[in-house]
C-alpha cells in the first residue's frame, strides 16, 4: 500500500468512544505524529525516485560514451 494511501487511511480514522479505553486526544496526538512522519517519509520518497531516474538516464548516457569511445579505438586499432 503506498504512504499516501496510509496518510488518507489515518486522516479518516475515527475510534467509537467507550467509558474504558485511550484518552482520545492522546490517540489524535499520536495520529497526526505519524501522520506527519509519514507525510515527510513519502516527500522524501517522491525525491529520491526522482533522483533515482535521472541518475539511471544519466547512467545510460554515460554507458552509450563509453560504448561509442571504444568503438573509435576498435576503428582507430585497425
Amino acid at each position: 500500500m503506498r504512504i499516501d494511501k496510509i496518510i488518507d487511511k489515518l486522516y479518516e480514522k475515527e475510534f467509537k468512544n467507550q467509558i474504558k479505553g485511550y484518552n482520545k486526544e492522546e490517540v489524535d496526538a499520536f495520529l497526526d505524529e505519524t501522520i506527519e512522519i509519514l507525510e515527510q517519509l513519502n516527500t522524501n520518497n517522491l525525491r529520491f525516485e526522482g533522483d533515482f531516474k535521472k541518475l539511471e538516464q544519466e547512467n545510460f548516457k554515460l554507458k552509450m560514451e563509453i560504448l561509442k569511445i571504444k568503438e573509435q579505438r576498435i576503428t582507430l586499432d585497425k
